[in-house]
């Protein structure tokens, strides 16, 4: 990793670990759960271009947003392929009623599930599938909590629902899984630089699994643990690998 960019990367770890504690012991602010989501998905874009250069990333993390625009705009516009729902104000500049933060989101969380399965998994097809599997299993543990908390509203009633989430939206993170999987196998080289990833999603992944314990949401924390678990124990290795202990 060139000098400068490690030297972004460790600070920006540094920040967000602080961020992390603060949002896990209930000391920070509401905003900061915004602030430390935006230092995260910098983080995992960072790894991004250090696995695969900037050349050789940036049309893939264009592509990814325009993709994941186009599914979330049909999704607020004609509940396709998500179900119905809108967002509120909470998640600052929409475009066509999309968040641009969201369109961000899909881009590093599809990274982050991209390379923890990279390793585990040998063929392109395979990895395909085993991150769009993995990300809709986050999403088990993302949407419960987040649209509780009021970043987004579903306009319906199901009466078949993962608590208030309908199914439908865990088929739609399934679609545009495959998307993104399918995008990030097709880049040449390899998930260089894990520890970076591996360790800003664990702190992620912890943040999603204390808020659905303290929301008493057994089943989403169950699943947040054994994700936190998963990344920890990817992130202790790459330590290992990478020189770090």
């Amino acid at each position: 990793m060139g000098c400068v960019l490690k030297r972004v990367s460790t600070f920006l770890l540094a920040l967000y670990t602080l961020f992390s504690v603060l949002i896990i012991i209930g000391m920070g602010p509401l905003y900061l759960h915004f602030i430390a989501t935006m230092v995260y998905m910098v983080i995992v874009f960072l790894g991004i271009v250090y696995a695969y250069t900037i050349r050789g990333s940036l049309p893939a993390i264009l592509g990814i947003w325009v993709v994941a625009f186009v599914f979330e705009y049909f999704g607020v516009k004609y509940c396709i392929p998500f179900g119905c729902y809108t967002y509120t104000d909470s998640l600052g500049v929409k475009v066509a009623g999309v968040p641009l933060v969201v369109v961000f989101m899909w881009c590093a969380i599809g990274y982050s599930a991209y390379a923890l399965v990279y390793n585990l998994v040998e063929k392109r097809l395979a990895r395909v599938f085993a991150t769009a599997t993995l990300l809709t299993v986050v999403d088990l543990v993302l949407d419960p909590p987040l649209s509780t908390v009021g970043l987004w509203i579903w306009l319906e009633d199901h009466w078949i629902s993962f608590y208030g989430v309908p199914l439908s939206n865990f088929l739609g993170w399934l679609v545009l899984g495959l998307v993104v999987g399918y995008v990030y196998s097709s880049l040449r080289g390899g998930a260089r630089s894990r520890f970076l990833v591996y360790y800003s999603t664990t702190l992620f992944l912890l943040q999603l699994t204390l808020l659905n314990i303290k929301l008493e949401y057994v089943a989403p924390s169950v699943v947040g643990f054994i994700l936190v678990v998963f990344s920890a124990v990817q992130t202790y290795s790459a330590m290992r690998e990478e020189g770090f202990l």
